[in-house]
């Protein structure tokens, strides 16, 4: 035992000293969670709408200092997204925004079409009277978009957009699975990050309202082969969409792939030639 070193005396002493009198650590105050899920939101909204790039270093720091929070709501929200496939964690290197690409957006985009088609018929056996009203109701919210009002105030968008999601969401929300909801969710979080990227191109809101009228009476009904006319039909939509995000990809690939080629050729040692 080292010099001067006395356990029995140190332990006598520590009991015989008051708690009132000890030191205390301070405890970090936790980041409550309505915080943490508005940080959370608005990232995620900034990242669905590319205010932040594909690839792009997410630092906490700036972020902190860009939402007026503290580094560990920051910290936490990157978590909660990362889990979404929207941000990427890397060991050492914090978080950045997922990279885009062709493979991607075909893979998730069929995946997240059969996972619709589930919901719904899963809602058609499980939705309640209570569902039932929740869905009638964000149809009609759809339904009485001002589009007249919107071409002269393009923020409106921004509602539709809202309505458009909530109406879907409330579609497989019958199917009584907050599993499946929670998975489609993060999926369609995916797909909307690539409309984002052609945004330009408008959707086709006439047939957007005629088969979200056909799919909701189809659920009301209960008619399990109406329901599987009705998505079969409303599965044809968004065809120009879905080819101008592939062309955007494919054109970016092809650009990123020259450059790459030509800093590697810039990169080739010269060949040198030497007489013999």
């Amino acid at each position: 035992m080292p010099e001067g070193l006395n356990i029995e005396s140190d332990i006598n002493v520590r009991a015989a000293t008051p708690k009132a009198d000890r030191p205390v650590r301070e405890k970090k105050p936790a980041v409550p969670a309505s915080l943490i899920a508005q940080v959370h939101n608005r990232m995620l909204r900034e990242i669905v709408r590319v205010g932040f790039a594909p690839g792009e270093r997410l630092k906490i720091d700036r972020l902190a200092q860009r939402y007026g929070v503290a580094l560990s709501a920051v910290r936490e929200a990157l978590s909660l997204l990362s889990a979404t496939g929207l941000v990427i964690r890397e060991d050492r290197r914090g978080f950045r925004v997922a990279p885009v690409s062709l493979e991607n957006y075909r893979d998730v985009r069929r995946i997240l079409g059969r996972l619709w088609r589930m919901g719904l018929n899963m809602a058609l056996e499980n939705g309640d009277p209570a569902w039932e009203k929740r869905l009638v109701l964000a149809l009609y919210d759809t339904l009485k978009f001002d589009w007249n009002a919107a071409k002269d105030n393009p923020q409106l968008y921004e509602i539709w957009d809202t309505l458009f999601r909530a109406f879907h969401r409330e579609m497989i929300a019958g199917s009584n699975s907050p599993a499946l909801v929670r998975v489609y969710d993060g999926l369609l979080d995916q797909v909307e990050r690539y409309r984002w990227l052609v945004s330009d191109v408008q959707a086709d809101t006439d047939f957007d309202n005629t088969n979200h009228k056909a799919l909701v009476e189809a659920l009301l009904a209960h008619d399990a082969q109406r329901l599987q006319q009705a998505m079969e039909n409303y599965g044809k939509g968004g065809v120009h969409l879905a080819a101008a995000v592939e062309a955007k990809l494919q054109a970016d690939e092809e650009r990123a792939a020259r450059t790459a080629r030509r800093s590697a050729a810039q990169r080739r040692p010269p060949i040198s030639w030497t007489e013999e």
